[in-house]
C-alpha cells in the first residue's frame, strides 16, 4: 500500500517513514494457515508482521495503536482520531498513505474517517502536502488485515 513512501525513505538520512497500525488484528479473516488461530494468536502474529515490515523497510518508527475493529468502526468514538492527531502533530509528515474511500472493508473506512477528522483539526500550515513527491517523511496509517502491507 505505501511502497512508494517506504522506497523514497529507505536508506535516506534526511527522510523517514513511519507506519501506524490502528487495529489489533483480532478480527483478521481465518482461512488457509490461519484457520485454527485464536484472536489472541492473530494479534501476536499481526504485531510481529508489522515489526518485521518495519525492520526490513528501515522505518523511522512503527506505531501500533491496538484498537479493536469495533471501536474503529464506531463513528461516535473519537479516541483513534485523538491519538492520530497527537501523532501527526509530533511527526509532521509530508505525505500520508491510508485506505481508499471506495474500500469495502468497514474497518478500513473507519480508519480513513479518523485520519480525515484528525487532518482537518491540524492547523493548515501543518497539514501534509498533496503532492506524492515528498522531500521529507511519510506515514502509513491503516489496520491489520489478512494481507501484509510491507
Amino acid at each position: 500500500m505505501a511502497y512508494h513512501g517506504i522506497l523514497e525513505c529507505y536508506g535516506q538520512p534526511d527522510r523517514w517513514f513511519t507506519g501506524i497500525t490502528c487495529t489489533n488484528g483480532a478480527g483478521s479473516p481465518r482461512n488457509g494457515i490461519y484457520a485454527q488461530f485464536t484472536d489472541v494468536e492473530m494479534q501476536s502474529i499481526r504485531k510481529r508482521e508489522q515489526w518485521m515490515a518495519a525492520s526490513i523497510g528501515q522505518y523511522g518508527a512503527m506505531i501500533q495503536l491496538d484498537y479493536s475493529s469495533s471501536t474503529v468502526k464506531n463513528p461516535s468514538d473519537s479516541n483513534l482520531k485523538e491519538d492520530l492527531l497527537k501523532i501527526l502533530g509530533i511527526a509532521q509528515p509530508k505525505v500520508i498513505y491510508t485506505h481508499n474511500p471506495a474500500d469495502q472493508h468497514d474497518t478500513h473506512i473507519g480508519v480513513l474517517a479518523s485520519v480525515t477528522r484528525a487532518l482537518r483539526e491540524l492547523p493548515k500550515a501543518r497539514r501534509p502536502r498533496r503532492s506524492m513527491a515528498a522531500k521529507l517523511g511519510a506515514i502509513w496509517i491503516g489496520c491489520r488485515t489478512a494481507t501484509r502491507w510491507s
